[in-house]
């Protein structure tokens, strides 16, 4: 069965509705609230009209064991989420002692630059113990002949 004149009038409206509103950055609960639909019917509406979507931090920061977007991953290093804004994220995802050289440079790390950990710990992100070396060369070549760190696993 077809859907009517006035069915594909509403949804012509509703998607231009929609595309304004997402472009000005509201998110998809916010969007669905406003439509008077759920946000999973709002996903699939988008999904269909191939409308991108703001699906936001949504009940996360609500949560019991919602740390302000620190991620400790089995590689031992810290990532802050809800970073699509930055140059070099992964997911959302940015290696936390990059945004805190970052901050103290006052600029973006290229791809080339690697922040070296002085004491060795991928958790203690304090600036005093970061080190930014210029490429991966250069980092090699000072753990290799110049640290003489107890934790260097190079030595």
């Amino acid at each position: 069965m077809g859907r009517s004149e006035k069915q594909k009038a509403e949804d012509a409206i509703r998607i231009d509705v929609v595309r304004q509103l997402v472009r000005a950055g509201f998110l998809n609960d916010y969007i669905a609230r406003l439509l008077g639909i759920k946000v999973s019917c709002l996903r699939v509406f988008l999904y269909r009209h191939k409308v991108p979507s703001n699906p936001g931090l949504g009940g996360k920061r609500n949560h019991a064991r919602y740390k302000g977007g620190r991620i400790v991953r089995k590689d031992g290093y810290v990532y802050l989420s809800g970073m699509q804004h930055h140059p070099r994220h992964y997911k959302g995802e940015v290696l936390e002692h990059r945004v805190v050289m970052e901050t103290k440079l006052g600029r973006f790390l290229t791809a080339e630059e690697v922040v070296h950990h002085i004491d060795y710990n991928k958790q203690n992100n304090d600036i005093n113990n970061l080190m930014l070396f210029k490429s991966q060369k250069a980092h090699f070549f000072y753990e290799k002949n110049i640290c003489v760190h107890p934790n260097n696993p190079r030595n």
